[in-house]
């Protein structure tokens, strides 16, 4: 599956859980980042660079993702397989 597509399977994903994605240019010089998990005023975020690949991207959900107890959750099988992978 291309990295587009698994994107926006990821975003389905977060939203299921009510976690918010918002991508933006991030980084500079000065502070380098590539984005990741923030909690802000209570409500969970995962923050991105658009700047990325799609891939990396996808790998910075996943991270996020693999916070949460997802158990009761539907995940696209593929999902469910990188998360045991990482755990």
């Amino acid at each position: 599956m291309d990295p587009e597509h698994q994107l926006e399977d990821l975003k389905n994903t977060a939203a299921r859980l009510s976690i918010a994605i918002e991508a933006g240019n991030l980084g500079d010089d000065e502070f380098p980042t590539r984005g990741g998990y923030c909690r802000l005023r209570g409500q969970d975020l995962i923050l991105l660079d658009r700047r990325l690949h799609p891939a990396e991207q996808v790998n910075i959900i996943l991270e996020a993702l693999s916070r949460f107890d997802l158990e009761a959750v539907y995940l696209p099988s593929w999902v469910r397989e990188r998360l045991s992978v990482k755990t």
